[in-house]
């Protein structure tokens, strides 16, 4: 089966197009994302509201921000669901569709998704 995973970037959509398992099985999601320096506090703080409230859906195994050592304007999603639609009503809850729009803006360069399915 095939999956569109969305992100936004500085008012355009991009879609990155990914197969995934038909079982039904928990998938990982990975939103790699490199932030301006100077939109950094705000992306933190309206990430934290998505955070909080993504981990409280029913579907929801995991969801985390990472920041890299490196590179402090590098952070990384790691999300982990129970399956696909789970992945599809968290795409459409008020918080990701109100706060995803907001921190669109602040990347200084095109996102980066990628799905996993555990095959072992």
């Amino acid at each position: 089966m095939q999956c569109i995973a969305f992100f936004y970037l500085t008012n355009r959509i991009f879609y990155y197009t990914v197969d995934i398992s038909t079982n039904g099985g928990i998938l990982w999601l990975k939103l790699l994302q490199k932030i301006k320096e100077e939109y950094q506090e705000e992306f933190l703080k309206l990430t934290k509201e998505l955070i909080i409230l993504s981990r409280e859906e029913k579907g929801n195994i995991s969801y985390h921000l990472y920041q890299d050592i490196n590179d402090d304007s590098h952070f990384t999603f790691i999300e982990e669901w129970q399956n696909q639609e789970a992945i599809d009503e968290h795409n459409q809850t008020k918080h990701f569709t109100t706060i995803v729009p907001q921190i669109k803006s602040f990347a200084s360069k095109p996102s980066r998704a990628i799905k996993y399915k555990e095959v072992q």
